[in-house]
């Protein structure tokens, strides 16, 4: 119950008399934030990256929401986009991004399939990402902040199954 998606399924399931049990268990966010080793209280503003579409390029507000969370010494979280037959991957997700020069070298956690028996996590640079290859989806990335605690670097160091 995360996303005003989820909101809308309720209200919908609610509107058709369907009945609606919510089982607790740990989302995609709730994961990423855990698996990174990264301060659960640092953690900024999360926003979806999406495949350009009809000539519209999705990557600005997720480069403007990243710098935005940098300035406040938060770490990023992207999720990249699922559904409609096809979903991201990390390396795509990378390739998008590195048109902004500032981010090329940037650390990166990707995260592919978390909680899965296979998940890979990955600390890496956005140019070495974007040649990658983590298997299936879902993915995601994780921008930490540029200003880590030792405790943090350290931390996420020891959680990553790779460090590139």
């Amino acid at each position: 119950m995360a996303a005003t998606a989820h909101s809308a399924l309720i209200v919908e399931a609610k509107e058709r008399n369907y009945e609606i049990k919510i089982l607790s268990n740990v989302s995609a966010l709730q994961a990423a934030r855990s698996k990174s080793g990264l301060s659960q209280y640092r953690f900024g503003r999360v926003v979806t990256l999406m495949f350009p579409q009809d000539d519209i390029d999705f990557s600005e507000s997720v480069y403007n929401a990243i710098k935005d969370n940098d300035s406040l010494n938060l770490h990023t979280i992207v999720l990249l986009e699922t559904g409609y037959g096809r979903d991201m991957r990390a390396n795509e997700a990378a390739r998008l991004l590195l048109k902004y020069e500032d981010l090329r070298e940037r650390k990166v956690l990707a995260m592919a399939r978390l909680c899965w028996d296979d998940e890979e996590i990955v600390l890496t640079t956005l140019e070495k990402l974007s040649t990658l290859d983590l298997g299936g989806p879902p993915h995601l990335l994780l921008f930490p902040s540029p200003k880590l605690h030792p405790i943090e670097e350290e931390a996420m160091l020891s959680l990553a199954s790779k460090a590139l």
